[in-house]
């Protein structure tokens, strides 16, 4: 792969898959993490990611660059499978992750923090992730979260 965008989409939805708490019947209730946007006819509670932005972050011997990553958590207000304000909660606390309360400052679950590295087998690789925003775009009925993170991606010349 000689570009970076399929990798770091396969890294964030493979984190979030991975996390059991996350993927169990309590909070997404199944792997119900999409690229871009869900699919028609998907039942909330849902995650879905889109690029922000993606400037270029060039420095000496490597290419790459600073991305901005949305993730959008989407949460139906009248849910009956927990209290709402709950399953919404749970779903951004595994977001944000648990960096603070480990001793070597990285987290075993979520996104602050995190450093995925190497994209697959190619020579492309991601630096840490870190939370830059959140903010709250709901409306009547809907629980809509966006949760902001930005991290670089870089490749080494050859």
């Amino acid at each position: 792969m000689s570009y970076w965008k399929p990798g770091i989409w396969d890294v964030i939805v493979d984190r979030l898959i991975t996390d059991a708490t996350l993927i169990g019947a309590s909070l997404l209730n199944g792997e119900k993490v999409y690229v871009n946007r869900a699919p028609p006819q998907t039942t909330l509670p849902f995650i879905t990611l889109n690029l922000a932005s993606a400037g270029p972050d060039n420095m000496f011997e490597t290419r790459g660059r600073e991305v901005m990553i949305d993730l959008h958590v989407w949460v139906n207000e009248r849910t009956t499978l927990i209290d709402a304000g709950t399953l919404r909660a749970g779903i951004l606390e595994r977001i944000e992750g648990d960096w603070q309360e480990q001793s070597n400052g990285r987290p075993t679950y979520g996104f602050d923090r995190w450093q995925p590295g190497e994209i697959g087998t190619t020579d492309w690789y991601i630096n840490e992730f870190l939370y830059v925003s959140d903010r709250d775009e709901s409306e009547p009925g809907l629980y809509h979260d966006v949760y902001t993170m930005k991290c670089g991606v870089y490749k080494q010349r050859t």
